[in-house]
């Protein structure tokens, strides 16, 4: 359905707006480099919007303007800063925080985990944040005096402790299931489908984000902000992060199956490449969805065992601060081969692939979930395929099946390698590397975890969590006449505390010792961690210095068992519930189509063979 709406005034419409993000972590604006060798005369000029963008009889626009309502700073490449009290705003105490003593929380494992894993992430880009809490200002949902009571505008504001917090928290909002389930819909939509959608939220006051994917493994966010109708298809205004202060114009085409955007200075001069894409290339989120705090894409902490949780769907996370790494990412599901690209373009696909918007090729970071209570036998392969000499930082993969623990490692950028986990309906959760390709996983079972250090063509099996809360755990040589060794991981101690240990299997024919991470562990946590995974004392060299030489201890940073932070002294003040601590209110957002309603979309042609990109893995601006 086509809206018309004549001569709509900014004034009328001046809390309404639309955001184009979507869910991962955008390009930062590299302005040595964004600049085009195509310059443009007086006729490719860009229009003016402050006043003169709605002229056609179908235009509706939000009031959102590039100057004053976004940031007069771009898009940034730095790790992000979130720490134990950003966690608790996003999940709530309950969920993340281990024993009673709130004002000292103490982060669960996998909370800490997944903190250190995000942060590391955020040096590709902060686009989905910016994107958010500009929309989220403007419509008065986040208050701006919370950052700069003098500030008139949210492009008077500089960057601040405050502001990038607020950033890094919405980026981080991406990799929320209830956020990935939502943009997931949108992309089985056609370009044209979507723009009905922006005609329709932005009369109505209902605000999204967009999200844009030139490719299988690269995406960025922008905030759409008006859109109009014309003879040759759409046209939505939007701001774009990457270009501070410059309104942009992304184009649809007439038929609604492809969109072009190659956004430009203040000067008119084009910047990066031309951006292109059809089906499953543009997707949306609600702005409204964007509050905390919300269930963790992890498991919550509980007080005697990790239990599955049905509504949690199963997440997997990828992250690479690296931009040039090369990676295959393949899904073998009920005995069908599924690519990365058919993943993230095929509206049939039974994994949601959401790539993690970053200006770097294929692999550069993904998230990927499905719905373990209904998919049998999901196999997961990554290939890594292009060594990169003198990386100097690890690639980070995480695993969280409920029922089973959460399962993280790292890979050596240098290295060629493959790491398979399987979730099968045997009941067993395995993990395969080769060659060398893992120097240690980090198991975590709600309240402990251990850094498992494994020898050279190891299987690791998991069994499901117990009634008791324990998981059964299988070290399996792969090599003929290999050796075997069971123990168990408890899910908690005897006090109600964080249990972190170091478990070296790195010859399973000597035997496996164990010993704390933290040397202010006390060697009592150590002994009930030994009497409860039924490892015999004398197999164990308690006497095992804390920082023996492993595989990854050259450096702290190369090593994946969860970073702990000083305590807070006292419970962190919770934000405005005008922003991120009120209800989800679900009538904010339009009803969407079931996948029945949609109509089919031919196969997306592309645009004409003259206009094709040689490569689109490099389509995003650098």
């Amino acid at each position: 359905m086509k809206l018309s709406l004549h001569g709509v005034a900014h004034a009328w419409l001046v809390g309404v707006c639309v955001v184009g993000l979507s869910l991962s972590a955008c390009s930062a604006a590299d302005e040595s480099s964004r600049l085009g060798d195509e310059t443009t005369g007086a006729g490719n000029a860009e229009p003016t919007f402050e006043s003169t963008f709605c002229g056609s009889s179908i235009c509706v626009d939000s009031g959102f303007i590039s100057d004053p309502d976004g940031f007069s700073f771009a898009n940034w490449k730095e790790p992000g800063s979130l720490d134990s009290a950003s966690v608790i705003d996003m999940f709530g105490e309950a969920a993340v925080c281990v024993g009673d003593a709130v004002s000292e929380c103490d982060l669960s494992p996998a909370a800490a985990q997944w903190l250190q894993q995000v942060n590391s992430a955020m040096v590709a880009g902060h686009c989905e944040g910016m994107a958010v809490l500009a929309q989220k200002i403007f419509q008065d949902a986040t208050p701006l005096t919370r950052f700069d009571e003098n500030a008139p505008f949210t492009f008077a504001l500089g960057r601040s402790r405050n502001v990038d917090n607020s950033i890094e928290k919405l980026w981080a909002s991406q990799l929320l299931p209830s956020l990935q389930s939502e943009a997931l819909k949108f992309r089985k939509m056609s370009p044209g489908q979507i723009a009905e959608w922006l005609e329709t939220s932005l009369r109505s006051g209902t605000s999204y984000s967009m999200g844009l994917y030139a490719s299988a493994g690269v995406g960025h966010t922008v905030t759409p902000t008006a859109i109009r109708q014309g003879e040759d298809g759409w046209e939505v205004s939007l701001y774009d992060n990457d270009v501070p202060g410059v309104q942009q114009v992304l184009e649809i085409s007439a038929d609604g199956a492809t969109w072009e955007y190659r956004p430009r200075d203040s000067s008119g001069i084009r910047l990066g490449e031309r951006l292109f894409g059809g089906l499953g290339s543009m997707d949306l989120a609600a702005i409204s969805a964007r509050i905390f705090p919300q269930t963790p894409p992890f498991a919550p902490v509980v007080s005697s065992s990790a239990t599955a949780d049905p509504a949690r769907p199963a997440n997997v996370l990828f992250t690479s601060p690296g931009d040039q790494e090369s990676t295959v990412f393949t899904a073998i599901v009920g005995g069908e081969i599924w690519k990365s690209q058919e993943l993230m373009f095929d509206p049939s696909a039974p994994i949601a692939y959401t790539p993690l918007r970053t200006d770097g090729r294929a692999g550069a970071g993904f998230s990927a979930q499905w719905d373990s209570t209904t998919l049998g036998d999901v196999d997961l392969r990554m290939s890594f395929n292009s060594p990169q000499a003198g990386q100097a930082q690890m690639r980070s993969m995480s695993w969280d099946v409920p029922g089973y623990p959460r399962v993280a490692t790292q890979i050596n950028p240098n290295s060629s390698v493959s790491v398979n986990v399987k979730a099968a309906q045997d009941g067993l959760l395995t993990v395969t590397s080769e060659p060398t390709a893992v120097d240690q996983l980090v198991i975590i079972n709600n309240q402990v975890s251990i850094a498992l250090i494994v020898q050279d063509r190891v299987q690791v099996s998991l069994a499901g969590v117990d009634a008791n809360g324990d998981v059964a755990v299988v070290l399996e040589q792969l090599d003929a006449g290999g050796q075997t060794t069971e123990f168990v991981l408890p899910g908690s101690l005897s006090e109600e505390k964080v249990g972190e240990f170091v478990v070296d299997a790195s010859n399973l024919q000597v035997g496996i010792s164990a010993t704390t991470v933290d040397s202010g562990t006390n060697s009592a946590a150590l002994k009930d961690f030994l009497s409860r995974s039924g490892l015999e004392e004398d197999s164990i060299d308690e006497e095992l210095p804390v920082d023996r030489p492993t595989p990854n201890s050259k450096d702290p940073q190369d090593s994946i068992a969860p970073q702990r932070e000083p305590k807070p002294s006292a419970k962190p003040a919770p934000e405005s519930t005008s922003d991120e601590g009120a209800p989800l209110v679900g009538d904010e957002v339009p009803e969407l189509p079931s996948p029945d309603d949609i109509p089919e979309e031919p196969q997306d042609p592309g645009p004409p063979p003259e206009d094709q990109e040689a490569d689109p893995g490099d389509n995003f601006p650098s």
